[in-house]
């Protein structure tokens, strides 16, 4: 395409300025323009960096117009983003690009860098949300206001929107990363997750669901309870996990691949309690590596142990609760009422920060903590000097 910046004002037709822009058209073409004057010096623009296309019609020449008079009045406007990228390759659609996109994130599976769970979760997002939305639409003619309006209109909670909205920003970013698109649009300012309300059960109702579970089953459903071990990590404990007088949390499963490393990436250790022992004397002898194991031997699977609990509430006469709400959560939660700081509950839960802790936990009835304080003070004793 012809250089726009190059004609002169007896070709073309002039719709308008203001702020010191204005919008024309070349009388041939008929392809839209921005005629600017910035220190003196003429500066025409055609493209839109943002799609690396021209522009389709006046009001997009004028949305881009009012774009660049912000740039320039917040002081980041930088002509040279503003010029076609020839680099760029042709128009690739999003339902094109997903199954390289897929490929990508399996290769990163495969060698330890992804979590399966991640990986189905972005199938999952792409199949039945972004595909849908913007499958027929190439990449460089996804627009920041065609983003928002998805946002928007996602019929679910604004973590999920979180979620899904942010998985479309990766695959952008790297389409940016491949030369299929020039930069990536503006993204919507998305709330952070939040955390709801967790339920927690209470340790005379924890010991009603436990005694429903056959015998055979219980030493793995006790030993999360006592340490609040997520699931994945409690399956995937060894023989040699238990050394020194302590249990170390090094492994976890995501899905059914064994992950040499936890949900945050960081190992953790506790002393062995009195309550653990006795479940440590009565495991039964096996040749299998790990700790706590089925019939056959082989580490339980994540829908082995949701069957197990769900039957054990029925015959316990309890309404549906989670069993990861039951064994972790309520844990840190009667940690909490019984006065303990949020830091040891951080520490126990083997939470990145304290401050994550504080966002589970944050609803925390004041009563408990007043009542904490007030036990912990009677406590201590203060002669008046």
């Amino acid at each position: 395409m012809a250089d726009i910046s190059k004609f002169s004002d007896n070709s073309t037709h002039t719709f308008g300025g203001f702020m010191g822009g204005s919008i024309q058209q070349h009388k041939k073409t008929k392809k839209f323009y921005i005629k600017l004057f910035l220190e003196g010096k003429q500066v025409c623009i055609s493209t839109d960096k943002t799609t690396n296309t021209s522009f389709r019609n006046i009001t997009h020449a004028r949305k881009v117009l009012g774009i660049i008079q912000r740039e320039i009045d917040i002081g980041i406007f930088n002509r040279d983003e503003w010029r076609r990228n020839k680099d760029v390759e042709r128009f690739v659609t999003l339902a094109e690009y997903k199954d390289k996109w897929l490929q990508r994130r399996s290769q990163m599976c495969e060698v330890g860098k992804l979590v399966p769970r991640t990986l189905k979760d972005d199938k999952t997002c792409l199949n039945r949300y972004l595909v849908p939305a913007f499958g027929h639409t190439a990449l460089r003619s996804i627009t920041a206001e065609s983003i928002d309006d998805f946002h928007s209109n996602l019929p679910m909670s604004k973590a999920s929107k979180y979620n899904i909205t942010a998985t479309l920003r990766k695959i952008l970013h790297d389409a940016m990363s491949d030369k299929l698109i020039s930069i990536v649009p503006h993204f919507p300012r998305m709330s952070k997750k939040t955390y709801a309300k967790k339920k927690f059960m209470s340790p005379a109702d924890q010991d009603k669901v436990i005694s429903k579970i056959p015998p055979r089953h219980q030493p793995i459903f006790q030993v999360m309870r006592q340490y609040g071990l997520r699931p994945s990590e409690a399956r995937a404990l060894m023989k040699n996990s238990i050394r020194e007088g302590e249990i170390h949390i090094e492994w976890s499963f995501s899905e059914n691949l064994l992950r040499n490393t936890t949900k945050t990436g960081e190992s953790r250790s506790y002393l062995i309690t009195g309550y653990v022992q006795k479940i440590l004397d009565i495991l039964p002898k096996n040749n299998s590596r790990f700790l706590l194991v089925r019939d056959d031997g082989e580490p339980y699977s994540s829908k082995n142990l949701n069957r197990i609990w769900s039957k054990a509430l029925q015959d316990a006469d309890m309404p549906h609760f989670k069993m990861y709400n039951a064994m972790r959560h309520s844990l840190a939660r009667n940690l909490l009422e019984q006065g303990y700081g949020f830091d040891v509950v951080a520490e126990v839960l083997g939470h990145a920060s304290v401050e994550m802790t504080r966002s589970f936990y944050a609803d925390m009835p004041m009563s408990k903590i007043r009542d904490a304080l007030t036990s912990l003070s009677e406590s201590q004793k203060w002669d008046g000097r």
